[in-house]
């Protein structure tokens, strides 16, 4: 069996984020398919690192941070500090559209 037969070749980004400011909180839920475009080398078990979604947003995974969202083309990480944002990455799963939604209060959750 080769390498690309036992490497994971999709899957699901799903993001949540519950933050507050000035008063409103605000809450989201979002699920994205990908397409896996780079993989961790043998020593990693040929993981996925890096996914693509259908809208081209890219996601990696890095050893120290987990999951980001990040611009290929500068190559910078997009900042989620304060936004208590969640990323994960579900190997061979598709995306549930029933699962989104993006919602602020105000005054309380």
């Amino acid at each position: 069996m080769s390498n690309n037969e036992t490497k994971c070749q999709s899957g699901v980004i799903k993001t949540s984020s519950r933050y507050a400011i000035d008063g409103e909180y605000c809450s989201s839920k979002h699920e994205y398919n990908v397409l896996v475009v780079k993989w961790w080398g043998k020593t990693n078990g040929f993981k996925p690192k890096e996914v693509k979604t259908e809208g081209g947003a890219c996601y990696r995974q890095t050893s120290k941070n987990g999951w980001r969202q990040y611009n290929k083309n500068t190559k910078q990480y997009y900042d989620t500090r304060g936004t208590g944002t969640s990323i994960i990455f579900v190997e061979n799963d598709v995306a549930d559209p029933s699962n989104n939604f993006s919602k602020v209060n105000l005054g309380n959750w």
